[in-house]
């Protein structure tokens, strides 16, 4: 029972851990370096390459002082095109 409250313990200092983490250290805007910018959405996809599926995540930001629409992949940042924000942002999420 102890190593069970230990593990759960670890779980939830972990979780904090977390939130601490992006409160202390926020995501800055790639073309004003605000840190107005929001997560509108993550794509997980799994892509095949020579015959081994491997898994692939896209995170779209939106930034709240310069309106720039923009794409972390692999840790690379790359702007976003209309079509491309309108397949991975849902609808009815506001974009401005």
């Amino acid at each position: 029972m102890t190593y069970v409250l230990y593990g759960l313990g670890a779980l939830i200092a972990l979780y904090v851990g977390c939130l601490l983490f992006k409160m202390l250290f926020p995501t800055k805007c790639p073309k004003c370096q605000s840190k107005n910018i929001v997560e509108k959405a993550s794509v997980r996809s799994t892509f095949v390459q020579s015959e081994r599926a491997s898994p692939d995540l896209n995170t779209y930001f939106l930034c709240g002082d310069c309106n720039a629409r923009s794409k972390r992949h692999k840790g690379q940042w790359s702007d976003v095109e209309d079509l491309e924000w309108n397949r991975a942002v849902k609808p009815g999420t506001p974009s401005t």
